[in-house]
């Protein structure tokens, strides 16, 4: 829900369908996982974090099958709230994105520098989503996430730098390749480790870096993503 309604959509989605099948199953409640130790998690590759989040969509407290079904019937009216407000367009982070990529296009031009915008998620749903959405808005757009291979960054990197406008990433664009040629960064949500937002920052503001680093994290107040902001700066 701290990345996008589109990320929790997804993830409710997919959380029904295997929550169906286990019904289908004799005993079904024997499959659902009851604990996860999220900060052990935390610290794997981005691509076992994705498998490890797979199980936490199936997490419950359901203690017979009437329960389950009871769940189920609660993740039905939350996916259509969930689309609901897509279909409306109205959600404040993506408007608030589309300011700050508009406006950073605008510094960046003040600044003489390269005409490009590194944009950060932690989900790979959320960068399916804000590829779609910038694209609607007229800029030329690529993506990195932990899926591919080092070969397959290290191209997409010199792609986005002679041929794109923006880049969406996920943790993945953190790892082995080199973005400072690119002088402004947009954290469409935050990592919950703030070395890992350090990491981000790094691939843009180091060593050899020509330009002034501008970087924005769209993160909402008085919320646990505003705290973890607020402890690493």
């Amino acid at each position: 829900m701290a990345s996008s309604t589109y990320a929790l959509l997804r993830s409710l989605e997919r959380r029904k369908e295997r929550l169906e099948d286990l019904l289908k199953e004799p005993e079904p409640l024997r499959e659902i996982p009851t604990y996860i130790d999220i900060e052990e998690v935390d610290d794997y590759e981005e691509e076992n974090r994705w498998e490890h989040e797979k199980k936490w969509e199936t997490l419950s407290i359901a203690e017979n099958r009437e329960e389950l079904e009871e769940e189920i019937k609660t993740l039905n009216d939350l996916i259509e709230k969930a689309k609901e407000i897509l279909k409306e367009e109205q959600e404040v982070k993506l408007t608030e994105s589309k300011k700050a990529i508009e406006e950073g296009f605008k510094k960046i031009k003040e600044m003489h520098g390269n005409e490009m915008i590194l944009v950060f998620t932690e989900s790979k749903d959320t960068m399916e989503y804000l590829l779609r959405r910038i694209q609607s808005w007229g800029y030329s757009v690529n993506f990195i996430h932990g899926g591919m291979r080092l070969e397959e960054r290290v191209e997409t990197e010199k792609i986005f730098q002679h041929e794109k406008q923006v880049m969406v990433a996920t943790e993945a664009a953190g790892e082995g390749i080199n973005l400072q040629f690119c002088h402004l960064m947009i954290n469409y949500d935050i990592p919950w480790n703030p070395n890992r937002l350090e990491q981000r920052m790094g691939r843009v503001h180091r060593y050899g870096q020509q330009k002034d680093v501008y970087v924005s994290n769209l993160v909402a107040e008085d919320t646990r993503e505003a705290r973890v902001l607020a402890k690493n700066f």
